[in-house]
């Protein structure tokens, strides 16, 4: 057994004694082995497992990254007594001695379902959402976490019975849980086609969603919106209903493969109600929505459709699925996706993947080639993680461009029409980026642990080579 001693925070001194095959891990989800109340942390920031007679440590794509004796961890490194760990604002540290005061985790209870959360303006706080999963709770005892939880669950049981009501409900206000045909039927006018012009030219289509109406903000993947694969300028249209509307990218979080569009004149378009990771479990039916296919030459005419499956992981990381990552250096860390054995065909990606009340749990995005009827949707808590800065138009470790990592650079074609990057020349010619802010630059993992934390406004210098010849400048994140 390995034990952490915390340097920092009211628990300093406190030992936690870790050692297992599965992994331990660390972060401010109360789904996590050991929880910290650090703004710093993310909701699943970094992990421990038992590998070679020791123990391990790997982040997990978090915002701030790991450290360990103040270095940044980029892959799993072993650890040793007397190392420092970094795990946002809290620091711990490998302890060589027997002596240990364990944490020991809370029995985790069967999940109750939390409040559906409130949508409101666009400037709301989506990230502090309680999970029902009790473990290793700091700053509380296990007597007084077992209290609240029981309350909790009171107050969950009964904030959802009113969300049903509210929405499904009968003559008699009495809830009724919707058919399948009804929450397809509710979710249609809120689903809507993503169109991708290279140079005024249809190149690509997608599926995006009405997060708010108000605002005309529509979620989607950042991989629709991204690299087409040939040299051009990026702009897009949107169909919702019959209708094709002109979308400008309001913000993008290439890392996380997350992007939202800006629509006009939506608000009579009902936007979708956000549901919980914590809501779901093995077996529970989902609905993946959205246009599967890639004819975007008329782009009108694919037809809405949905597939119905179970879920089979509720939160999986790939990670896990080195055979995946190591077949494609395009494809990113994606550190929280829902598994299913619905259909998520391409055209899908961006779509909703909703509960059985209509709730989006996830957004489509990939399928495992190498394993049939395995489909994947990033999870809704990543996406509440990311919502409030990118619903106020700021975007995350974006520079403007997309680009296709091959394993020796990251091969840019476009550029969005209007940006520093369109300025600088992308868009107008191949270019291959070879490093960021001088580190090399391969693989997709690359420039997600290089700019990955990047917010709006930070610069970071830019070389690679183009036709014209070598280059090298500084360039604003958007």
């Amino acid at each position: 057994m390995t034990q952490l001693r915390l340097l920092s925070g009211p628990q300093s001194g406190k030992k936690i004694e870790v050692g297992s095959e599965h992994r331990f891990v660390i972060g401010r989800d109360d789904a996590c082995n050991l929880v910290l109340d650090d703004p710093e942390v993310s909701r699943r920031h970094a992990y421990l497992i038992e590998a070679g007679g020791g123990i391990e440590v790997g982040d997990l794509g978090s915002s701030n990254g790991t450290r360990l004796n103040g270095r940044r961890v980029e892959q799993p490194t072993q650890l040793k007594p007397g190392d420092t760990l970094e795990i946002g604002g809290t620091r711990m540290q490998v302890d060589a001695s027997t002596a240990v005061d364990p944490v020991e985790p809370a029995a985790a209870a069967p999940p109750p379902p939390p409040p559906p959360p409130q949508r409101s303006a666009i400037r709301r706080a989506v990230s502090g959402e309680n999970s029902v999963i009790q473990r290793i709770k700091l700053e509380r005892s296990v007597r007084r976490a077992t209290i609240l939880a029981g309350l909790a669950v009171l107050v969950a049981v009964a904030a959802v019975i009113a969300a049903v009501s509210g929405v499904f409900s009968s003559g008699d206000d009495e809830p009724t849980v919707p058919t399948a045909r009804e929450v397809i039927e509710k979710a249609k006018p809120s689903t809507v086609r993503v169109l991708t012009k290279l140079d005024g030219v249809n190149s690509g289509a997608g599926t995006g969603w009405v997060y708010d109406s108000d605002n005309g903000l529509i979620v989607t993947n950042a991989h629709v919106v991204g690299d087409q694969g040939s040299v051009g300028l990026l702009t897009y249209r949107v169909m919702v209903g019959d209708s094709i509307r002109p979308a400008t990218l309001y913000a993008v979080s290439p890392c996380s493969d997350l992007a939202i569009l800006q629509v006009e004149d939506i608000q009579d378009v009902p936007q979708f109600s956000l549901g919980s990771q914590s809501d779901l479990a093995q077996g529970d039916v989902v609905n993946v929505l959205g246009f599967p296919g890639n004819e975007f030459t008329n782009f009108s005419s694919t037809p809405f459709q949905s597939t119905t499956g179970t879920v089979s992981v509720v939160m999986e990381s790939l990670e896990n699925r080195s055979q995946v990552r190591a077949q494609d250096p395009n494809i990113g860390p994606y550190e929280n996706l829902i598994q299913t054995d619905a259909a998520i065909n391409h055209g899908n990606s961006g779509g909703p993947m909703v509960d059985a009340m209509g709730n989006v749990v996830g957004i489509n995005t990939l399928t495992a080639l190498e394993t049939q009827q395995q489909g994947f949707a990033i999870g809704i808590d990543l996406f509440k993680e990311r919502a409030e800065t990118l619903s106020q138009g700021d975007s995350i470790g974006y520079l403007g461009f997309d680009f296709n990592a091959n394993g020796n650079g990251l091969i840019v074609n476009n550029a969005v029409d209007g940006t520093p990057a369109a300025d600088k020349g992308f868009g107008s010619q191949q270019a291959i980026v070879t490093a960021i802010d001088g580190r090399q630059m391969r693989t997709r993992d690359d420039y997600c642990n290089a700019v990955g934390d990047a917010k709006t406004g930070d610069t970071a210098t830019v070389e690679g080579i183009s036709r014209s010849g070598r280059f090298r400048f500084d360039l604003p994140f958007q």
